[in-house]
Formats: structure tokens, C-alpha cells, sequence
């Protein structure tokens, strides 16, 4: 199955840019997550993959082999149809297919086991949790067994043992199954566990793009640091770096130019806020450290500047 190309896609509404020149590649059998804050562009690129909205200009390119029906897609609110039952809302999206009876009982009880919706197959939506709501949305998407699966926060509706429940049922099926994957989620945990590549979306474009230790350990900038958990920026070697706490420590030192402000335990860890006049820095150490003490800040190896 060829790669989809996406190149130079610009979309506007109202007359307010919303994506400006986005571009990437990704192959089929992988994972890619679309992460940034709300309002960066996200949904909307997902939209336009499957072709629910039109670019105001750009390509998007899934393959010459690739069918119009061929995309899954798992909205943020799940999108069901509240008057069908579970094993109704895959009937429907299987309805036209070149399948037998046979063949679409056989892939429907196949999908409603792997979703943990077998015992819940006559029940509506409205008579579903929210996580199991969310596990009929991706039973609709997977059962059409999609060249391409697209995820709307999939998880951002649920917390708890139902989000827990949901992420290990994405990533089992996301390993088992074939399909080109684009994920896009402003929860950082899900992009690091579930991605073989992050893109990094802030104000309508893509910033970076990368495996997950890349886009955590290298950012390209302090905002993509930040993004994916503490970050903050300290000269090292003449040049400005973006740090994250564990990659540096603080050594007590009198005539040092930092000074301890806050000192708190975080379980197997304390942190430190350390401050050299208008900058602040939290800090990881194995130690609680009195407020005012005095010392610098030794940087441990980082990886090569981008």
C-alpha cells in the first residue's frame, strides 16, 4: 500500500487561517500522533484527510491504490447513532461491501470480541458507558478493516479506569492492526505510548516532526518542550539550551549565581525551584535542599543541539 503525502495544505474558515502549509509523509503499518493544545489544528487536518472538508490549497495523497472507503474515523464525541444497537452501527457501515452474510456475521463478532463489546452487542448508546461508547466507535471504524485509521482524542471524554481500559484496548488493536494510523490528542502520556512519530502542531502548523525520545529529548523549540512535560532554557557551552529537570542537577556552591526558592517531594524524587534572577528552573534531585541555599547548575550530557 503507497504512503499518504500531505504537502504544503492550507485551510482557512471565515477568512481566519486555521492550517498554514502543513506537510508530511507517513507510511502505511504506523503510528502517527498529531499533538498540540486545543485550537492548533488538529481536528481540522484530520477532517481533511477524510475528506469532510476540501483544502483551500495543498495535496493530499493516500496512494493510487488507495479506496474512498478505505478511511476509519473515530470522531472525539464517538459520533453514534443513538437509535442502533452495538452490532446495528457495524451492519450499516458494512452494507454495500462486496460481503456475504456470512462473511460480514463472521467480521462483526470478530470486531464486537476484540473491542469487548461481544455481551453489549444489542444494547443502544444511550445504555453504554462513556468508555464503552467510545470502544463502539472504534468497532465501527476497525470492522470496514480501514487502509487508513484516523482518532479524534479518543480518549479525552474519559478519565479514570474507563480512559486506562480504552489506551490498552488502542494499543493492542493499533499493534494488531494493519493500518496507517494518525492519532491527534493533546494527551502527552497517549502520544509517547501509543506513536512511532509526534508531529507537533502549534497555531495551525506542523513545527516538528520526529520518533517520540526525539521530540522529547531534542525540541525544537521551549513551547514543543513544554508541550511534552517541564522544560526551561539554560546557557550551555556558550549557547542557549532547552533543559528538562533530570538533565541537569544543582550543586551547592556560596558564591553560586542560583538560589533554592522552593524545595517539594514528588514521590521517588524532589524537586527544586532554583532561580537566577528573572530566570527559574525546577529541578530533580534525591534530596530535600533548605530555601536560600546558594549553588550552580551542573548539565549533564544532552543530546547534540538541532
Amino acid at each position: 500500500m503507497s504512503r499518504l503525502i500531505v504537502d504544503d495544505l492550507h485551510f482557512a474558515h471565515g477568512g481566519q487561517p486555521i492550517l498554514s502549509g502543513v506537510a508530511f509523509e507517513h507510511e502505511p503499518g504506523r503510528v502517527l500522533t498529531l499533538l498540540g493544545p486545543s485550537g492548533s489544528g488538529k481536528t481540522t487536518l484530520l477532517w481533511l484527510l477524510a475528506g469532510l472538508l476540501r483544502p483551500n490549497r495543498g495535496r493530499i495523497d493516500f496512494g493510487a491504490d488507495a479506496r474512498a472507503d478505505s478511511t476509519g474515523f473515530v470522531f472525539q464525541d464517538g459520533g453514534l447513532w443513538e437509535h442502533l444497537t452495538a452490532r446495528a452501527h457495524l451492519d450499516v457501515v458494512l452494507r454495500g461491501r462486496n460481503l456475504s452474510r456470512h462473511q460480514r456475521d463472521d467480521r462483526m463478532a470478530r470486531v464486537l470480541a476484540d473491542t469487548g463489546l461481544t455481551n453489549l452487542a444489542k444494547r443502544r448508546p444511550g445504555e453504554l458507558s462513556g468508555g464503552e461508547r467510545q470502544r463502539l466507535a472504534l468497532a465501527r471504524a476497525l470492522v470496514i478493516e480501514p487502509a487508513w485509521l484516523l482518532l479524534d482524542e479518543p480518549t479525552s471524554q474519559l478519565d479514570g479506569p474507563s480512559r486506562d481500559e480504552l489506551v490498552d484496548l488502542l494499543e493492542q488493536r493499533l499493534r494488531d492492526h494493519p493500518a496507517g494510523v494518525i492519532l491527534a490528542t493533546h494527551q502527552v502520556d497517549l502520544a509517547l505510548r501509543l506513536s512511532d512519530r509526534i508531529g507537533v502542531l502549534e497555531d495551525g502548523r506542523i513545527v516538528q516532526i520526529g520518533t517520540p525520545v526525539e521530540v522529547y529529548e531534542c525540541p525544537a523549540t521551549l513551547s514543543v518542550a513544554r508541550l511534552l512535560g517541564p522544560a526551561f532554557e539554560l546557557r550551555v557551552d556558550g549557547a542557549t539550551r532547552v533543559v528538562r529537570p533530570r538533565q541537569v542537577r544543582f550543586e551547592e556552591d556560596p558564591q553560586g549565581l542560583f538560589t533554592v526558592r522552593a524545595s517539594r517531594f514528588a514521590g521517588d524524587h524532589w524537586e527544586l525551584e532554583v532561580a537566577d534572577g528573572e530566570a527559574v528552573a525546577w529541578v530533580a534531585c534525591d534530596a530535600p535542599t533548605p530555601v536560600g541555599t546558594r549553588g550552580r547548575m551542573i548539565v549533564a550530557a544532552l543530546p547534540p543541539a538541532q
